[in-house]
């Protein structure tokens, strides 16, 4: 194995059979993507027990994001985190929104009870959401603070619970 940077799974619409890394689709036109310092995209997804979550919904509350795809290797090694997070900062005031993009409810559904995790997962099937936030790599992460200020966009998996708990503290002012 190479000792180069792995940033993740590749392209979020298509599985990465074949892709050696690069971009496959062009970035979204229309509307700009989303960045660091600027308010987060509005979107509305449904969760696998069919239950209806908008952002704008969340406004107030800091919110954590994690796009990601069952056949991404990356977003699997980090999902044990993500049960952390959601086990113990959810009680703290923390809202984690766990997408899964381009795949079906019942895959998705499936991949969860296999392996154990259970925090609540969105699904983003046709990928809209994705679209919308400028996603070409899983996993990617997205922290927005109370008042839906995007404060880290981070496109690569972490390296260890320390390292999300510590994203968490330093762009969360509540959590400091």
């Amino acid at each position: 194995m190479s000792s180069g940077l792995l940033l993740g799974c590749g392209n979020a619409s298509t599985p990465p059979e074949g892709n050696n890394g690069t971009p496959t689709t062009p970035p979204p036109t229309g509307d700009v993507a989303p960045e660091v310092g600027k308010t987060a995209p509005d979107f509305t997804l449904t969760d696998l027990d069919g239950k209806t979550v908008t952002l704008s919904g969340l406004r107030g509350k800091p919110v954590l994001i994690n796009f990601w795809a069952t056949w991404c290797v990356p977003c699997f090694e980090e999902m044990p985190y993500f049960q952390t997070v959601y086990d113990t900062w959810t009680s703290k005031g923390l809202t984690f929104l766990s997408i899964s993009t381009g795949e079906s409810a019942t895959r998705v559904s499936g991949y969860l009870q296999t392996n154990g995790f259970k925090f609540p997962v969105l699904v983003d099937n046709k990928g809209n959401v994705a679209l919308k936030y400028g996603i070409m790599y899983l996993p990617t992460t997205i922290i927005i603070d109370k008042d839906g200020i995007i404060k880290l966009f981070k496109i690569a998996a972490f390296s260890g619970l320390s390292e999300l708990e510590g994203e968490i503290k330093l762009n969360i002012p509540e959590f400091q």
